[in-house]
Parts: structure tokens; sequence; C-alpha cells
């Protein structure tokens, strides 16, 4: 009975003598089972905004890597309404520019169906600034802006306030008028006229 014991001792050891023991950096390290690549998050999208030519009108183009799994993916909008594609890139049209546009994105196996991912994604397209109609300043306006547009009917009076703002794009239509004061305006007698404020576009 002595020597049975014993003998089992020795294979054990000598089997746990054997296996190659990973340190815990070769674990970090290692590949995992599962490839997350071709899992899509929110954190794989691109998103560019393409403005339209009518003010705070904008469309998203969004893209995201290739995976190597083979998918399609469908989109859900707040009203239900859904879109399906294989494409790894997705266009949304008449995006209101300053306001958010939520949906959900789902992606799925087309090998079995299986759903691999599911999150929701919120679109906040640039605001345009517009300049319609006959404008009098009451107070300094300060806006940053991705682009700034002029009608043909503005007529923007700044009085003796500011006017700074900051565009990356500026459109103006023929007609369009930015000044000071009205014309023909002028100070009551025995008073001090007003300064012009500044205009910075």
């Amino acid at each position: 009975m002595k020597y049975q014991i014993g003998l089992q001792i020795l294979v054990l050891g000598f089997v746990f003598g054997c296996m190659k023991i990973k340190k815990k950096d070769e674990l970090q390290n290692s590949e995992p089972i599962q490839n997350m690549g071709a899992v899509l998050s929110n954190e794989d999208l691109q998103i560019k905004y393409q403005g339209q030519p009518t003010p705070n009108q904008y469309k998203a183009e969004m893209t995201w890597p290739e995976g190597s799994t083979e998918s399609y993916y469908r989109i859900i909008h707040e009203n239900s309404q859904k879109q399906e594609f294989t494409e790894n890139a997705f266009i949304l049209e008449n995006l209101v520019g300053g306001q958010e546009f939520k949906f959900l994105i789902e992606q799925y196996s087309l090998a079995d169906q299986k759903r691999l991912a599911s999150f929701e994604v919120t679109l906040l397209p640039p605001k345009d600034y517009v300049f319609d109609g006959t404008v009098s300043l009451q107070q300094d306006l300060v806006e940053n802006v991705e682009r700034l547009f002029f009608t043909a009917r503005a007529k923007v009076y700044t009085n003796q306030y500011n006017l700074k703002i900051k565009a990356k794009s500026l459109y103006s239509e023929f007609g369009a008028l930015v000044s000071n004061f009205p014309e023909g305006s002028t100070a009551s007698l025995e008073t001090v006229g007003l300064s012009g404020g500044k205009t910075e576009l």
C-alpha cells in the first residue's frame, strides 16, 4: 500500500513537471481565441459631415474597417424604420445642423445570422448661422460655426455692438449688407454720438 501511494505521487509530479506554465505577461500577449476585429464598435466609426446648399442641411458619411467575418448591417431609426446593407459604409441624409440624431446599428454574421454587435450612435452635425432680413444688434454677437450665410435680404446693423463670427465657410448672396447704422442715422441734438461696433468675420 505504501508503494502504491508513492508511485501515484511520483506520476503526478512527473506530469506537472512536463507541463509548460505560462507567465502572466505571456497570457496577456497571447492571441485571443476569437478575432475581435470582426466585431464592430462605436469607436470604429469614422464620421464625415457634408454641408448641403441649404443652410443647416447636412448628410453624414460613416465608414469603418472591414472585418474578417462576412457581415451585414442593420440601421434602426427612432421611428423604427430599418435599412440593411453589406458594405462597410453608410450615408444618412437630411440631417439638421446643430441637432442630435440617434439611431441603432446592428451587425450580423452572414454565415449563421448571429448578431455580433448592437449599439446606439449619436450624430451631431455642425451648426450654420444665417442672416436673413433686417437684424439690429442689441448686444455683442459672438459665434463659432461651420458655415455663415447672408441671404440677399440680409441687412445687418451692428449699432454700437461688436459682431464676431468665426466660420470655415462664408456664403453671401448679392444685395446683403453689413453696416454699423442704417443710412442717414444721426445722433440727437446736443448728445454724444455712438461709436460703431467692431465687425470680425
